[in-house]
C-alpha cells in the first residue's frame, strides 16, 4: 500500500523492507559483531531505495568476516526471489528456492530439498503469540531486542555511508542508543 512507500511513515524503502530479514539472517548465521559498512544506494525519490550494495565487516572469533549484500527492488519479476551464500575457509554454503547446497573446500558436496514450505502462517503465529506475551511480561522474548538493535543499526550504516561516500562505524551507532550512553 502506500505507507511502504512514504518515508515517515515507515522510514525507508527496499533496504528496510526486504534487507532487513537478509542482515538479521546474516548476523544469526556468522555470529559475527557488526563492525563497519562501505556502501552505495540508488534513490527512486528522495527517501525510498531501490537498489544497495553494501560491504559489511563482522568480527568473527579469528579473524574478521567480510559480507558483500546486495538489495534490489527495481526489477520486473512479480515474485521476490531471495538467496544466501556464505563462503569461507573450509568451503560455500548457498540457500536458494528451497535447496541448500554446501560444498567444503575438500571436495565433498551435499544437497537437501526443503520440502513442505516454511509452513510461514503458523510461524508468524506463533512470534506474535511470543512477542504479546513478552510485552505483557509472560515470557522472555524469543528473539532479544540487542538483535534488532544490531540489524538497524547496520541498516542506518548503509544509508550514512553511501551518503557520506565513505565507512561508517556500527558500533559508534549502536553505542548511541544503548542507555547511559
Amino acid at each position: 500500500g502506500p505507507w511502504r512507500v512514504a518515508p515517515a511513515l515507515w522510514g525507508g524503502g527496499q533496504l528496510y523492507d526486504t534487507g532487513s530479514p537478509l542482515i538479521d539472517a546474516l548476523l544469526w548465521v556468522t555470529d559475527g559483531e557488526p563492525l563497519s559498512v562501505t556502501a552505495s544506494v540508488e534513490f527512486a525519490e528522495p527517501g525510498v531505495d531501490v537498489n544497495s550494495a553494501f560491504t559489511l565487516t563482522l568480527g568473527g572469533d579469528d579473524a574478521p568476516i567480510t559480507a558483500s549484500v546486495g538489495v534490489s527492488g527495481d526489477g520486473v519479476a512479480v515474485d521476490p526471489e531471495e538467496g544466501y551464500v556464505f563462503f569461507g575457509t573450509e568451503g560455500r554454503l548457498q540457500y536458494a528456492d528451497g535447496v541448500i547446497d554446501v560444498e567444503r573446500r575438500d571436495g565433498t558436496a551435499y544437497r537437501t530439498e526443503i520440502e513442505g514450505g516454511s509452513e510461514f502462517k503458523r510461524l508468524n503465529r506463533r512470534k506474535l503469540q511470543n512477542f504479546a506475551a513478552s510485552t505483557e511480561g509472560r515470557v522472555e522474548p524469543a528473539v532479544p531486542a540487542s538483535d534488532a538493535l544490531r540489524v538497524i543499526a547496520v541498516t542506518e550504516a548503509v544509508y550514512h555511508a553511501a551518503e557520506r561516500g565513505r565507512e561508517v562505524s556500527v558500533q559508534s551507532l549502536i553505542e548511541q542508543t544503548e542507555p547511559g550512553e
